[in-house]
């Protein structure tokens, strides 16, 4: 009968809308905002108000004079619950904006006003009797429908206004977002009031909810900053190679913010930096704001080619300096630009670059900087992406014997014996038919954590050569290798190490390692031990590199160094200085009576030679006596017993 008289077939289908976007609010992971609740409770006394309308459509339909006290009951649950929607629905829209959200009162107070007038108006349908009209067995629900029309119109028109208020305080997405909403609910209105008896009313204040929730929290964008996460950077980053697009990109990291993600959209930070981005919006030229996580920002123009880089890249500057100097005097940003072409639109190689560019262009620590990178940055970025291309696949591939990595080898002068019976090895790289040295890719094994897999191929390589050495009869004191400090911290890391030479069947005194003063500063503890388990078993151990850092002659006295090799710095300063000299001849001495030998490294003239031997050092490495070659060619400086 209702289906006959009145058509419900919109309040059907919003009521199933509603109730499917329920569904998907509780089995998915929204974004729990400030207002996710306001969304989320609104939806909900949204879809029990389409239900309550629904019914009271029906019995309207069939109307029964039994029923005339029910329905009058039902259609005050209805009225309540519908004030509590719109209410709902416009504090939403109010609190989309950081401003507001500190001026709830406010809020509060339009809405008590709002309710006392709605109140007023409802009652006095009720009592003149306008409401509950019945005709023919039907109750008309004309000047009902009229109502909620009018109190929709109201509401979707005072949260235009209130954005319109807040509209520099907005981000973009929600300005159109709000302002589509009015337009579909007034196209809505309209045609509820020209097609009546068709009800579908209830799709004003079900679909803007079902629609926020879409928008703002079933998605990436932030409804208070206006940004997007970081799985939209990377899509619209592979958008923008497939279209060939000209776009203009610039990374900000704030240190302050590495926890933004955690503090809550409504945290003091969160709201001033949400204005930040207001203010970077309103640059104009197609901007586009992500949000990376952990204090890093994304900001894409679309519009290069109306560009000034340096022009809008100092816009944004003021911009920031306006953000940390209302936040606090010791917040500092980075901000760096970029061509996304240059990457070829990657987003992990833009991501790198960025990071690459705040490791190698950064002076000062302690101040913000800005920075357009330039073709030859791109290029030294493109080289270490190489590199870190090369030492990712053979840490992934663990071959001890991979080729890429070249063993060479110094040999080292032995001053009591006049001959050569140790050597150092040293590592290099094969890079594109090219060999590199370990100057520019150490450091980047180290940072990323592909050092040790050198380390243990290094062993391995060395102790191959050096059983080639003992099953020809050679007769010589060891080789040494370089490890890393790192490496030394990690607990048990000799028992790797000594699996690689017990399965290589040599001499273990003829493994010699290498440490530099770093490592004394690391997990003391790990390194002791991993020292010591090594060294009872016959490793002996170099510190590499002393006079470069700040240890002591004390602490280094509390590890099993059996040589203590001295920096080429220390000889060159001592070369030109006979205080620095009498300085180093102190420090050979004092080392030799604790039972240690000591060697200098750099010797590479007659002089520096005589300075090394007159200052008492066992023993001399330097290109004065022997170049690094392949280690091969050891055989042809040890000799045969």
């Amino acid at each position: 009968m209702a289906n006959e008289v009145y058509n419900i077939v919109g309040e059907v289908a919003s009521l199933s809308f509603g109730i499917m976007i329920i569904i998907l609010m509780l089995f998915t992971r929204p974004r729990i905002t400030f207002v996710y609740k306001l969304c989320s409770i609104g939806l909900f006394l949204a879809v029990i108000a389409n239900a309550v309308n629904i019914l009271i459509i029906k019995l309207a339909a069939d109307f029964q004079k039994d029923d005339f006290v029910f329905l009058g009951f039902l259609m005050i649950i209805f009225m309540v619950i519908y004030f509590f929607v719109i209410s709902l629905l416009f504090s939403y829209i109010s609190f989309l904006s950081a401003y507001r959200r500190r001026s709830a009162t406010a809020i509060n107070i339009i809405i008590f006003i709002v309710a006392i007038i709605y109140c007023w108006f409802a009652v006095s349908k009720f009592i003149n009797g306008e409401i509950l009209v019945a005709k023919n067995g039907i109750l008309e629900l004309y000047i009902f429908e009229k109502f909620l029309i009018l109190s929709s119109f109201v509401a979707s028109f005072m949260s235009v206004v209130i954005t319109i208020i807040d509209y520099d305080n907005l981000s973009k997405i929600v300005k159109k977002t709000v302002f589509f909403f009015f337009a579909v609910n007034l196209i809505i209105l309209q045609l509820q009031y020209l097609f009546y008896p068709h009800i579908f009313i209830s799709i004003t204040y079900v679909l803007p909810f079902a629609m926020f929730y879409i928008v703002f929290h079933a998605n990436p964008h932030d409804e208070l900053m206006g940004s997007q996460d970081k799985s939209s950077f990377e899509t619209m980053m592979r958008q923008d190679k497939v279209a060939g697009k000209n776009v203009l990109y610039m990374f900000i990291k704030v240190p302050r913010l590495t926890n933004f993600d955690f503090l809550g959209d409504n945290n003091f930070v969160y709201l001033h930096t949400a204005r930040c981005t207001r203010k970077l919006e309103n640059l104009g030229y197609g901007i586009t704001i992500f949000n990376l996580g952990y204090g890093e920002f994304a900001i894409r123009f679309s519009n290069r080619y109306f560009i000034d880089t340096n022009k809008i890249t100092g816009k944004v500057v003021e911009i920031l300096k306006e953000f940390i100097e209302f936040e606090e005097s010791n917040t500092i940003y980075r901000l760096v630009v970029m061509d996304a072409k240059k990457v070829n639109f990657d987003p992990y190689r833009a991501r790198m670059l960025f990071l690459y560019i705040l490791e190698n262009k950064i002076e000062d620590d302690f101040s913000s900087m800005s920075y357009i990178i330039r073709a030859s940055d791109y290029d030294a970025f493109e080289k270490e992406e190489r590199i870190l291309s090369v030492l990712r696949d053979i840490s992934y591939e663990r071959n001890l014997n991979d080729e890429r990595v070249l063993c060479y080898a110094q040999p080292i002068f032995d001053v009591s014996t006049g001959e050569f019976r140790t050597a150092e090895a040293l590592m290099r790289l094969e890079l594109g038919g090219h060999v590199i040295g370990p100057r520019r890719f150490i450091g980047l094994a180290e940072k990323h954590g592909y050092i040790h897999t050198l380390t243990c191929i290094m062993l391995n390589k060395v102790c191959k050569e050096i059983k080639k050495l003992e099953d020809a009869g050679y007769d010589f004191d060891g080789v040494t290798l370089n490890c890393s400090s790192i490496e030394f911290s990690s607990k048990n890391m000799y028992k790797q190490l000594f699996k690689i030479i017990f399965d290589n069947k040599i001499q273990i005194s003829h493994i010699r390692m290498e440490l530099t003063e770093s490592a004394l500063f690391s997990n003391s503890s790990n390194v002791i031990t991993n020292m010591k388990k090594l060294n009872e078993a016959g490793v002996i151990f170099y510190l590499d590199d002393f006079g470069t850092g700040y240890s002591n002659f004390e602490r280094v006295r509390e590890y099993p160094f059996n040589i203590i090799k001295f920096d080429k710095s220390l000889l060159y300063a001592a070369e030109k200085d006979d205080n620095m000299s009498n300085v180093m001849s102190t420090m050979v001495n004092m080392f030799k009576a604790e039972g240690c030998q000591t060697l200098v490294e750099g010797v590479e003239n007659d002089y520096q030679n005589k300075v090394s031997l007159n200052n008492g050092f066992d023993f001399i490495q330097g290109y004065r006596y022997a170049v690094p070659e392949p280690i091969e060619a050891l055989e042809n400086y040890f000799k045969k017993d």
